[in-house]
C-alpha cells in the first residue's frame, strides 16, 4: 500500500475539546496524527469544498490519491475496510 497521511479534523465546539476531543485522541492513540480543529467557520462555507453532496453527517472520510478524490460518509468498521477504500483509488 502506498504511504498514507492521515489528518483528523475536529468539528466540535472549543468548549468540548478538553471533555470530548482530547480523551478520544488519547483513547484511540491518535495523538501522533495531525489533528486540526475548524474554529468559527460556518458549515455552509466549507462543506461544499470537501464534497458537494455531503449531508454534514460524521464521521466522514476524504481520500485523495493520484489526483483522484473519494468521499465516504460513514464509519469504517476496521482497518481492512479503510485500506480497501484507499486501494480503490
Amino acid at each position: 500500500m502506498p504511504s498514507v497521511k492521515v489528518v483528523l479534523v475536529n468539528l466540535d465546539f472549543e468548549s468540548e475539546v478538553e471533555k470530548k476531543v482530547n480523551p478520544f485522541l488519547i483513547k484511540g492513540q491518535y495523538l501522533s496524527l495531525e489533528n486540526l480543529r475548524l474554529n468559527g467557520l460556518k458549515a455552509d462555507d466549507w462543506m461544499p469544498l470537501v464534497d458537494q453532496d455531503w449531508s454534514g453527517a460524521i464521521p466522514a472520510t476524504l481520500i485523495l490519491a493520484g489526483g483522484k478524490k473519494k468521499f465516504i460518509e460513514q464509519k469504517f468498521e476496521n482497518y481492512n475496510a479503510l485500506k480497501a477504500a484507499i486501494q480503490q483509488l
